[in-house]
């Protein structure tokens, strides 16, 4: 009876009165005998139709299982119907979200209002309610005393604050869900608390920042923006800690140096990648859309300074490679080296580079050679003429003889020898380049002199 119903179905339940009488017959069939509740939700995805249907018996489901810490049915559901890899399903689901949007919102006997407001308690349901005052402590002084400032986000609820800022993702980038005012600030307040230091915590902190540039309207007051400053800060400030706790070493310090970067190169489709690889969807991020958070990035919270002296601390590429492709911290330290900024802010790079070329393995990045060009032009070139000293540190000769330890031969040569030939011939490069490099600038040298 039940497949007949959903076979004969409407695509979209809610549209019509006859759609909605054959949903609530079907919800009360279920409802008669439960355990049949998610056979018959399956044949609902599998025919595309009904989609009220699918999201009532969820509902249905979500209300009869034991409330825990875990992540609920209904996220799952409809983070499956959205991210799945079955397009028909996706366009089917979506046009169901946006065509709820499109009658009155109030309608509280519509699923998707039911959907919608189940998910929010969910939301809710999770936030830290404490308020933190080191936290209002470190606003600027003329911050409003009535802004609400969330802490701690529980460990246990890490791995589902997680999923639902996916899921919220998705519904606002896939499906087209234009968030209410309330929605907007309870994921805002989410979205800015702080996990402790694990990997499900480092990847919350990550997810987070990704949709505050993929949907930078949830931010519309200037409390709310008060706080994502804040919330950035605290991820400059705590970086290195949760590396070192959690274990994780693509921590989101990266990221944000990546960011920073690409904000300051103008580079914002490369952003936008990074963004949708990260949330693990592909979603229509307008360029425009990231105008504010560029001027709060390179102007408040990521000046060259700031993004020179945090450069330094990001891991080098473990066996870096022409195999790895994308933007790494290598193309970073190379422009921050052809604009001079290590110079000019006194920031030593040297042991960074030094550690990036011990890690290399064939075949050759292609970056690597520009790299070691800049660096060499970057010991021997002052950056001006009225300051002569600022210039970086070259790799030492016991660095470089280290290298090349245990090439002597013997016995003990396999063991001895720690370091690729990839390693060993770019080491060979630099002291070659170096001293034709010194000849050529001699001249010049004796001059500043």
């Amino acid at each position: 009876v039940c497949r007949g119903l959903i076979k004969n179905g409407e695509r979209q339940d809610e549209e019509s009165v006859g759609g909605r009488r054959r949903t609530e017959a079907l919800r009360h069939l279920c409802k008669m005998n439960p355990s049949q509740a998610l056979r018959v939700r399956g044949m609902v995805v599998e025919e595309c139709h009904l989609p009220g249907l699918g999201v009532a018996l969820t509902l249905d489901h979500t209300k009869n299982e034991a409330s825990d810490d875990g992540v609920s049915d209904l996220v799952c559901f409809v983070s499956g119907l959205l991210l799945g890899t079955n397009a028909k399903v996706r366009t089917w689901f979506g046009t169901f979200i946006r065509n709820g949007q499109q009658r009155k919102r109030d309608n509280i006997s519509s699923v998707l209002w039911q959907m919608r407001r189940q998910l929010l308690l969910e939301l809710m349901g999770i936030l830290p309610t404490v308020r933190s005052t080191h936290i209002v402590e470190e606003a600027d002084v003329d911050m409003e005393p009535n802004v609400s400032v969330y802490s701690g986000l529980k460990e246990e609820h890490v791995v589902k604050a997680s999923a639902l800022l996916r899921l919220y993702c998705a519904l606002m980038g896939i499906a087209g869900l234009k968030p209410t005012d309330e929605e907007a600030e309870q994921l805002l307040q989410l979205m800015t608390s702080r996990p402790p230091a694990t990997p499900a915590g480092v990847r919350f902190v990550s997810l987070s920042f990704c949709m505050l540039l993929a949907f930078s309207t949830l931010v519309s007051t200037p409390e709310q923006e008060q706080l994502m400053v804040m919330w950035l800060s605290w991820m400059i400030k705590e970086e290195a800690y949760f590396e070192s706790i959690s274990g994780v070493s693509a921590s989101f310090g990266e990221m944000l140096l990546l960011v920073a970067m690409y904000f300051h190169s103008n580079q914002l489709s490369a952003i936008i990648d990074l963004v949708c690889s990260t949330l693990g969807m592909k979603i229509v991020i307008k360029p425009s859309s990231l105008s504010r958070m560029k001027t709060i990035f390179t102007q408040e919270i990521f000046t060259e300074q700031v993004v020179t002296a945090h450069a330094v601390r990001v891991p080098v590429t473990g066996n870096l490679s022409a195999n790895i492709t994308g933007f790494l911290p290598i193309h970073c330290i190379y422009q921050l080296l052809k604009s001079r900024s290590f110079t000019k802010h006194k920031v030593s790079i040297k042991d960074w580079i030094y550690r990036q070329l011990c890690e290399t393995t064939t075949p050759l990045h292609p970056q690597l050679l520009p790299l070691i060009d800049v660096y060499i032009n970057s010991i021997l070139t002052p950056a001006s003429k009225s300051n002569p000293e600022a210039t970086n540190q070259p790799v030492t000769e016991q660095e470089i003889l280290n290298v090349f330890q245990g090439l002597s031969g013997g016995e003990n040569t396999r063991l001895a020898q720690r370091y690729s030939i990839t390693t060993q011939l770019l080491v060979l490069y630099y002291v070659l380049s170096y001293e034709e490099a010194l000849l050529a600038n001699t001249k010049i040298l004796g001059m500043c002199e």
